[in-house]
């Protein structure tokens, strides 16, 4: 399951626009998904289907856009939980690949 951090604090009044209609990642609790979650000035975006996610990238770099807001995307990361997959998906946000990782830090 790929999840994304991302670290600034208005997008917390309009989270929910970036994952409308998406399925997000199941987090142990029958008929629970969860798509996003906000600590602080965090966000993090969570999918087990590698399309959604991107889509709430694209989304992210839309609204941001629009907001007049730049993503520091050297402090924006993927991990991959539970990921066999010795090649892992690439994604990108506003056209810049963002760093794999193994955990958060």
């Amino acid at each position: 399951m790929p999840s994304f951090t991302f670290a600034f604090l208005s997008i917390h009044q309009d989270a929910d626009c970036i994952a409308q209609d998406l399925q997000g990642a199941v987090k142990g609790i029958a008929d629970v998904c969860v798509t996003h979650m906000l600590y602080a000035d965090d966000l993090s975006l969570t999918a087990n289907v590698t399309g959604q996610l991107q889509m709430m990238l694209d989304r992210l770099s839309a609204y941001a856009l629009r907001k007049g807001l730049i993503v520091n995307t050297s402090k924006s990361e993927v991990v991959h939980f539970n990921s066999r997959r010795t090649r892992v998906p690439v994604f990108t946000l506003g056209g810049l690949q963002l760093a794999n990782k193994d955990s958060f830090n």
